[in-house]
């Protein structure tokens, strides 16, 4: 005979003679994976066998139940319930040909097709079968890419009995089209339906292990209501916590929510996206996310990744490769008790199908990797009392640069360590900002949060004791201004240390309320003390002149004291001269003698004549000595105004030297040494500044001069 291609798929019409019945079968064989699959139709009912020779054993599915049954044999039959005992697939019943004697009969003719007739008799020997098989292949119809000896077959006939009794006797013909040899690569020919789980089958390769935490986007397909809904979901398995926001496909909600369930106190937070508002309440079992202790039990807890997906308790079994969304996929299939409904859920992954209405998830966006701390933002959900407002200062120690580190990176490492340093959960620590200040510090500023206002009994394990607001800032205050530290790693595995430098809090209303308040100026001058008088009057003291300055082009002697030298070292350079060092003769203080002045309780005012000054006699002389200061140096113009410019620095070192009080003097003495140099300073000056102009200031094009002014500017 001819021999049969090793793979295949082909249609076969099955016509029962002497019933008038047709049964319409799909074949397929996929020596690679070693399995073959048969499925037969008749009369609305589909009845599908898949082979696994590899893991010798075989599975029915009728009506969405499968069946699991050890492969004693190579060559199987159906069951006996619609009569089709005799089907089995036509290669094996070719296979069974090959190990008799085969006659060759002569050519004949096949729907207009010329073929080669093949006969024998056979008896299968675990099934009691006794047949007589016909096998017609195309003549000279050989296919492409396969052996030349490969015959397309056209037609099989069987005639014959089961356990040798004539109510068992079978005359059947089947025409054989769409035959391939080489069949596509589609997997779902050798798999069940969607949705089937096989009870005792073979469970193939473990299904891949989910992350603990993840983000994503879920697409939920209602398929009762005929909507669909999306669900974004932000899982920290570690810090237990989990938000979600849900919105639908046609923008019916237009009012979405965010909803954060935080299992370290059992609160659930339903935040208003768009209006900011946020409702508190308990998370309960019923809740998404939630599951309970127990059957019957309200105690709650988090639901693992794993729980979520349906993959906790599940049975699950590989099903094979699958097109999902374009891309190839490994599928599995499992079955799960839900407590909460108390029934049986059949899920596949990627796509979930249970109850009556099946509804379809399909994640998008999967990130395998815990979400940000700051996704989970309950700043809405406490009032301004309930929350502290903070900056921390850090600092890098070695040189290294902070700016070797990713600052998201960076801040939710911070936002962990200082939540955990503060004894608070890190929903607590929110609105967290940075910022670097040159190479090697940086600031963050936070938001601190109160603990809840209510506690959930039903939480388990309990929550613990929450630390109050101001007491988490200050365990965190102490830690930080303590020079807490922490190591990170850069992209390239160098640690870089930073340290905790300082904290403060801010207090909005305080740092932006303005308050007037009156001030008393403060005078660059000593005003003197004057004695009480002994007859009751009213004092008006005069507003005393305030001190001389010199005033020249871009240049102003301030009113308020200097500290300079009393032995002053000038240097002069002229284009026409060599540097020199000019050392004047060192400054020394007029000696002033002042009474000591009697401080005396003040009386109520009165309206009295006013006192005439009298003259006071000295009773203690002060001498002040020159005070030794580093040495200040600067540049003249021109050499025609050194002296001028010597003399007019002398004359204010003179002037502020006399300013200075000596330690060990009374207050009166100091109101009247200061009264004193105000005098002579006056005098001085009027003197100096005469003999600038006239000797000085001519000669110096670059200062402005009173009589030049109109011609030169």
């Amino acid at each position: 005979m001819p021999t049969w291609s090793i793979g295949y798929s082909t249609d076969v019409e099955w016509k029962i003679l002497g019933k008038n019945t047709v049964v319409d079968v799909q074949e397929f064989w996929d020596p690679i994976d070693s399995v073959r699959r048969i499925t037969a139709s008749i009369e609305g009912v589909t009845i599908q066998n898949i082979i696994s020779d590899k893991h010798t054993e075989y599975y029915t599915v009728v009506n969405n139940k499968c069946t699991v049954t050890d492969l004693e044999t190579e060559m199987i039959f159906f069951p006996d319930t619609y009569g089709l005992q005799w089907l089995s697939m036509t290669k094996d019943w070719y296979k069974v040909m090959q190990q008799t004697t085969v006659i060759q009969n002569s050519s004949t003719v096949i729907r207009s097709i010329d073929v080669d007739h093949w006969s024998s008799c056979l008896y299968v020997l675990n099934f009691d079968v006794t047949a007589q098989v016909d096998i017609y292949f195309a003549k000279n119809w050989a296919l492409p890419q396969v052996d030349p000896n490969v015959m397309i077959p056209v037609r099989i006939e069987l005639r014959g009995k089961i356990n040798g009794t004539d109510s068992n006797a079978f005359h059947v013909i089947g025409d054989l089209y769409n035959f391939n040899a080489s069949p596509p690569a589609d997997p779902l020919n050798l798999q069940p339906p969607a949705g089937i789980f096989c009870p005792g089958k073979y469970p193939g390769k473990p299904i891949i292990t989910l992350p603990t935490s993840f983000y994503g986007i879920i697409e939920i397909v209602n398929r009762e209501q005929s909507t669909i809904m999306f669900q974004e979901i932000w899982f920290h398995a570690d810090q237990k916590i989990i938000r979600y926001d849900t919105k639908t496909s046609d923008g019916s909600d237009s009012d979405p929510y965010m909803t954060i369930l935080d299992f370290k106190t059992g609160i659930r937070y339903k935040i208003d996206k768009y209006i900011g508002n946020c409702e508190t309440d308990l998370v309960v079992v019923g809740d998404n996310f939630v599951k309970a202790q127990s059957v019957n039990s309200y105690n709650i807890d988090i639901m693992s990744v794993t729980e979520y997906f349906h993959l906790a308790n599940a049975y699950i079994q590989y099903v094979g490769k699958r097109w999902t969304r374009g891309i190839l996929c490994d599928v599995w299939v499992g079955t799960y008790f839900d407590d909460s409904v108390s029934r049986n859920f059949t899920a596949e992954w990627y796509f979930a199908a249970g109850a009556q209405y099946p509804m379809s998830y399909q994640i998008h966006r999967m990130d395998p990797i815990a979400p940000p701390l700051s996704s989970f933002n309950l700043y809405n959900c406490f009032e301004p009392a309930k929350k502290a407002h903070v900056i921390a200062r850090f600092s890098v120690s070695g040189g290294k640069l902070i700016s070797q580190i990713s600052q998201l990176y960076l801040q939710d490492i911070l936002h962990t360590k200082l939540t955990d340093l503060a004894q608070i959960e890190s929903t607590r620590m929110t609105n967290i900002l940075m910022e670097y200040y040159g190479g090697n510090e940086f600031y963050l500023s936070a938001t601190l949060l109160d603990k809840p206002s209510i506690t959930n009994p039903r939480l388990f394990p309990p929550a613990i004791k929450q630390v109050p607001l101001f007491a988490a800032f200050d365990f965190l205050r102490g830690q930080i201004e303590g020079k807490w530290s922490q190591n990170v790693s850069t992209s390239t595995g160098e640690l870089v240390t930073f340290y905790g430098v300082n904290i403060v809090q801010l207090s909005y209303p305080a740092e932006l309320t303005t308050t007037t308040a009156p001030t008393t100026p403060s005078l660059p001058y000593i005003v003197p003390t004057l004695p009480h008088p002994t007859i009751p009057h009213t004092t008006k003291l005069p507003t005393p002149p305030i001190p001389p300055s010199l005033t020249t082009k871009g240049t102003s002697i301030p009113t308020t004291p200097l500290t300079v030298p009393s032995t002053l070292t000038t240097k002069i350079t002229d284009s026409r001269t060599s540097s020199r060092t000019v050392i004047p003769k060192p400054c020394i203080c007029p000696k002033i003698t002042c009474p000591t002045a009697q401080t005396q309780t003040p009386l109520p005012p009165s309206t009295c004549p006013p006192v005439q000054q009298t003259t006071i006699t000295p009773t203690k002389k002060i001498t002040k000595k020159p005070m030794k200061q580093p040495t200040i140096t600067f540049k003249q113009p021109t050499k025609s105004s050194q002296n001028c410019s010597v003399l007019i620095r002398q004359m204010q070192l003179a002037a502020d030297n006399a300013k200075k009080s000596t330690p060990g003097v009374s207050k009166g003495g100091v109101a009247g040494i200061a009264l004193a140099m105000l005098i002579v300073g006056a005098i001085i000056g009027f003197i100096m500044t005469r003999v600038y102009h006239v000797k000085c200031r001519r000669d110096h094009p670059g200062l402005l001069n009173d009589m030049e002014d109109n011609n030169r500017y």
